[in-house]
């Protein structure tokens, strides 16, 4: 078999567990199928089959054999996210509700090799006419609202060009707000520096389009603000730019300032790793969620109002927050995601 890599156990990791090492070094390779390697005698040290308590010392080789490669498990894993977790909000002959998963695009990408949630639904659903009349970026969790049918779509999409729809999202920023509610009300247009991306422009400018944001605070932590969004205008990217603007990125939003990932070094007092032992971040994703959604019926005179809670991973978060993050003041206590 041809080894998977091999690694010199540098000076500074001298007397790292090898599982830890491993965890470092193949970050893309999952714990369990690294600790099923040592139990298979895959991992080596200097030649020589070892457990995962070894101690390693500096100038080390280690080596893992096998065909396995991270491009083959970073694939795998995110071919198995788009059919995982698209739950179903709310149903009725002419509309869908689902909570989309962070991860998954609304619609199939360009090379046709993900589906999307619109591709995953029409599998399961072939023969329902689903339609999309709204999207959620691919890191955004949360309520999505399909059409099914022509006029349902009409209907639809007619209300969230004109504003009439209500949209809720729950976003955790980076910094503390100042103020318990406020408006953003800048226009937005392309960054023609950066092409896919959006960026506030003057309201006159070419290609600019009005944007309002309504931010509400809903808890204070050390460093981070859990904020409550209304978007009254519906622009890509507006939220994460809008907050962006005002020096609060979304937490996890590289894109828009915010850091790549979230750690709990980064809020937690005297928080200390082993040594050799790379910290797992508590979250990867962006973290915005469109916590509720509130139209008009589209083939009867009634209000629909759809709930969505927050996932699992961001839960977690907001309990590391409390726990490790906590202030005292008149947005400090818990409230629940709407």
């Amino acid at each position: 078999m041809k080894p998977l890599e091999e690694h010199r156990v540098a000076e500074s990791l001298h007397g790292s567990l090898l599982l830890d090492f491993l965890y470092r070094t193949w970050s893309e390779v999952a714990r369990s199928d690294l600790r099923m390697a040592i139990d298979e005698e895959m991992v080596e040290v200097n030649g020589l089959a070892a457990d995962g308590k070894t101690r390693l010392r500096a100038g080390d080789l280690v080596v893992i054999q096998g065909e396995l490669s991270r491009s083959d498990r970073r694939a795998g894993r995110r071919g198995k996210q788009q059919d995982e977790g698209i739950s179903l909000l709310a149903e009725d002959p002419g509309f869908l509700v689902v909570n989309k998963p962070a991860g998954i695009p609304s619609v199939p990408d360009r090379a046709g090799k993900y589906p999307g949630l619109l591709g995953v639904l029409a599998e399961e659903r072939p023969a329902e006419d689903l339609r999309i009349v709204h999207r959620l970026d691919q890191d955004t969790s949360g309520c999505m609202l399909l059409a099914k049918g022509l006029e349902s779509s009409r209907v639809l999409s007619e209300a969230f060009a004109k504003g009439a729809v209500g949209k809720e999202y729950l976003a955790l920023v980076e910094g503390r707000l100042g103020r318990e509610s406020m408006q953003i009300d800048r226009a937005l247009g392309p960054d023609t520096r950066r092409p896919g991306r959006i960026r506030v422009v003057a309201a006159d400018s070419k290609g600019a389009r009005a944007a309002l944001t309504e931010v509400e605070l809903v808890e204070r932590f050390r460093g981070y603000s859990l904020l409550r969004l209304r978007p009254k205008t519906g622009r890509s990217h507006q939220i994460r730019v809008h907050l962006h603007s005002i020096g609060h990125p979304i937490v996890c939003d590289e894109v828009y300032g915010g850091h790549a990932e979230l750690l709990l070094s980064t809020f937690k007092r005297g928080y200390k790793t082993r040594k050799g032992v790379r910290e797992k971040p508590l979250l990867r994703r962006m973290f915005l969620h469109a916590a509720a959604i509130e139209f008009a019926h589209p083939l009867e005179e009634r209000v629909m109002k759809i709930n969505c809670p927050l996932p699992r991973e961001l839960e977690l978060v907001l309990e590391k927050m409390r726990r490790f993050a906590s202030v005292e003041g008149p947005a400090g206590g818990r409230t629940e995601a709407t």
